[in-house]
């Protein structure tokens, strides 16, 4: 994986573009379509299993003969973001495999994941417990025996317990999986090269944030019976409230993450953690990039709140007063430990004077 140039240390984007850039792309594409192509095999089957209630009834009400077109271009889409996943996580487990490279079922495995938590968006109940309880749990749980290693399986537990809550909510499907990864790049013994383990932390948020927009926004097949006895005027907008609605959502997801890393750090590594992050975050630009993204967690839960109540009810746990604490609250207690440690770690300064 590409590291940073001294220039670019701070640039968000550049940070997030090199997490996700490196010589092995294309085998991830490659892999990625396989694992596209097995997934949309699950699906057909699971949709043979429990008739009448998948996209290929909605497709056939809504499109007719156009259904098909649009199914191939939901496939293309889904091994699109299951490639961009897999590179993310290549890149990760390089961080944390420097001297060997990661065994080959690392991205077949991640994709397969996220497109599970995809495919969980179908409005079948029983799809979602099967491919949550057979695909998507233990694919994140084997993910993260393989990424700690045996050295930290002592640690691994409570990430494991505050890791997969969300997942647990079944709404939250993926975010357990980043959150958690993100919170073993912190805890992972051969973390000592921060310019690559900036990229591949931010990397992580980046696909939160990818995995936020899309988890609702779904197919537009969704909405067939709806679209029925409306204008495509109409649809269109609907279509348009719905996505501000989910780009709304991503603030919740921000707070969900927040949540990870508040725990985290308050019952494993606090001072380490601390140091790794006042390290990483060195610029005032980075600095002021982890106090912004605390604050739009804070600022856009009552908006998201006011646009969809059900919000609340999904991350019950990080509801009323936890928005604030960890919207503002968390940021300014990282950065105000990291400011005391190195105050408290820089050597004192002693002047002796020499006599001629």
């Amino acid at each position: 994986m590409a590291t940073l140039g001294a220039g670019q240390e701070s640039t968000v984007f550049n940070t997030i573009v090199t997490g996700i850039a490196g010589r092995d792309v294309w085998l991830c594409v490659v892999l990625g379509i396989g694992v596209g192509l097995l997934a949309m095999g699950l699906w057909i089957v699971l949709m043979r299993q429990f008739p009448g209630q998948g996209i290929d009834t909605m497709a056939e009400a809504t499109l007719g003969p156009l259904r098909w077109p649009f199914l191939l271009a939901i496939v293309a889409v889904l091994t699109g973001y299951a490639a961009l996943s897999g590179r993310a996580f290549t890149s990760l487990s390089a961080m944390i495999f420097p001297t060997t490279p990661p065994p080959f079922f690392v991205t077949p495995l991640v994709g397969l994941a996220v497109l599970a938590g995809f495919l969980g968006l179908q409005p079948t109940a029983r799809v979602n417990q099967i491919l949550l309880l057979y695909v998507d749990i233990p694919a994140g749980i084997l993910l993260s025996l393989l990424l700690t290693g045996q050295q930290r399986m002592t640690r691994l537990l409570p990430l494991l317990a505050h890791g997969w809550g969300p997942v647990l909510s079944g709404s939250l499907i993926m975010v357990g999986l980043f959150s958690q990864l993100s919170m073993v790049l912190i805890l992972a013994p051969n973390t000592t090269d921060l310019k690559r383990l900036k990229p591949a932390l931010l990397t992580c948020v980046a696909m939160v944030g990818a995995m936020a927009l899309g988890h609702n926004t779904g197919p537009i097949l969704q909405f067939g019976d709806l679209a029925k006895e409306m204008s495509w005027p109409d649809f269109a907008q609907l279509r348009l409230i719905q996505v501000g609605r989910d780009i709304q959502r991503l603030d919740v997801f921000a707070v969900v993450l927040w949540v990870h890393g508040y725990w985290i750090l308050l019952t494993l590594n606090l001072k380490s953690s601390a140091l790794l992050l006042k390290r990483l975050f060195r610029q005032p630009s980075d600095r002021w990039f982890l106090v912004a993204l605390g604050a739009a967690a804070w600022l856009g839960a009552p908006l998201s709140a006011a646009s969809q109540p059900v919000l609340l009810r999904e991350v019950q746990a990080v509801n009323q007063w936890l928005f604030p604490s960890l919207g503002i609250g968390f940021p300014l207690m990282v950065l105000g430990l990291a400011r005391l440690m190195g105050k408290r770690g820089r050597p004192a300064q002693h002047t002796t004077k020499i006599s001629p």
